[in-house]
């Protein structure tokens, strides 16, 4: 049994799906089985995957279900005694497995480690997304509720935390920060500052989907039913989350309006008064500023 299993699903990225299993082939730390989770490709991601010849490598096809199906499907057939996931598109950095593990094993009562992702743009520049700011070690649910920083691609978990426990497959998006702010109730998480993932980030990324910066009401979802109906509610006070989840809708209401898309717009910020009346002020205030848009509520 590998201690190991790195899970990456994988769609239509050959070239770069290369990469990502050269860069986790490549690590100091050995012991691991890597599962590409092919979800239903059909640019020769079979054959590209077959061309790397290393015993730990492992490959199964499906079909075309998206990424937290693949993902799922890797969780299934993982034998890792910790779980990590990689992009096809992203990069360990070679000492990344043996600074989480050690670090994990140091600490047998936390169940997952996350470390910090720096972005590479296609023009090759970078910038770091993470810093001790948000970062923090401990029980996080609060401070995941309010902002979420933790990367699935730059995670270390506990196999046991595992069991029966998956992505949700309806989510088109924000499937990570749901399977995240869940798992957040079982167990603290250790920030590892000492090493980061390469987030390579490209044009057609499914975050990117429909416009660039295009606002999903996903991003919405998950932390509303989290406190509704999740058991949020034992863990942050109601207060607190009423302000967040106002707040979200209000910021996302304005996005949404920017975008063209007035009645969903419209409907957050109502929904952001709903769930704090200091929020109406805010939209009063936002009239002033995006008033083109709001004039219609009065």
């Amino acid at each position: 049994m590998p201690r190991v299993s790195v899970i990456i699903p994988t769609y239509n990225r050959k070239a770069l799906l290369q990469e990502a299993i050269g860069s986790v082939c490549r690590q100091t730390f050995r012991d691991f089985e890597i599962l590409v989770i092919d979800d239903g490709s059909t640019d020769g991601t079979a054959q590209a995957v077959s061309s790397i010849k290393d015993e730990r490598l492992r490959y199964f096809w499906k079909e075309n279900g998206g990424v937290s199906s693949a993902r799922n499907l890797g969780l299934r057939k993982a034998g890792g005694r910790y779980i990590t996931f990689l992009d096809s598109d992203d990069l360990y950095v070679p000492d990344y497995l043996q600074t989480m593990v050690s670090s994990l094993e140091k600490v047998p009562e936390y169940g997952v480690a996350y470390a910090s992702v720096t972005m590479e743009h296609p023009d090759g520049s970078r910038q770091e997304r993470m810093n001790d700011k948000y970062a923090c070690t401990g029980w996080i649910v609060r401070s995941l509720f309010c902002r979420f920083f933790v990367y699935c691609q730059a995670s270390l978990i506990r196999r046991e935390l595992l069991d029966g426990f998956f992505f949700d497959e309806t989510l088109e998006l924000a499937e990570d920060q749901d399977f995240f702010l869940r798992l957040s109730t079982r167990t603290p998480f250790l920030f590892v500052p000492q090493t980061f993932v390469i987030r390579r980030s490209q044009a057609e990324s499914l975050s990117r989907r429909g416009g660039k910066g295009r606002v999903h009401l996903d991003n919405l979802k998950v932390p509303e039913r989290f406190y509704f109906e999740y058991g949020g509610a034992d863990w942050i006070p109601r207060r607190q989350a009423m302000r967040v989840l106002s707040k979200k809708y209000r910021k996302t209401g304005f996005k949404l309006l920017q975008e063209g898309r007035k009645t969903e717009g419209l409907q957050c910020l109502q929904k952001a008064i709903q769930y704090n009346k200091w929020s109406f002020w805010a939209v009063m205030l936002g009239r002033l500023r995006f008033g083109r848009f709001l004039v219609v509520l009065f």
